[in-house]
């Protein structure tokens, strides 16, 4: 084998055993995935799935990181901010998604009676 090869072989590997280091470091990324995973679960995901889609997400997260890394120049602490951003936009959309399906299930629920403190019915009955 060529030693330039050799060469390039031990320095990727280095190269992805340093990211391996700093990605299991992104807080940000991890939040992320997470909210994702929530929203998959919550939108119809089936059971037992959450871990599959978790194991994409983070290697698509991983290799997104490595290609921003090398042709882009992004730092990981620049893509870690953006996931968390992203999560954070995404933590407040969900719940405001299930406020507002919530809602009028819970108040069908609690429809036809006096629940003390918690529905009152002024309609005639």
């Amino acid at each position: 084998m060529p030693t330039d090869f050799l060469q390039f072989l031990a320095e990727a590997l280095a190269f992805v055993s340093n990211l391996a280091a700093v990605f299991a470091a992104l807080a940000g990324v991890a939040a992320l995935v997470s909210v994702v995973v929530d929203f998959a679960k919550r939108f119809g995901l089936p059971d037992g799935k959450a871990p599959v889609l978790a194991f994409w997400l983070n290697a698509a997260a991983f290799i997104a990181l490595a290609a921003l890394g090398l042709f882009a120049h992004v730092s990981p602490e620049q893509f870690d901010q953006v996931a968390s951003a992203i999560a954070t936009i995404l933590t407040v959309l969900l719940g405001f998604i299930t406020q507002v399906i919530l809602t009028p299930k819970i108040h069908g629920a609690l429809k036809g009676g006096n629940v003390p403190l918690l529905y009152k019915s002024h309609s005639v009955k």
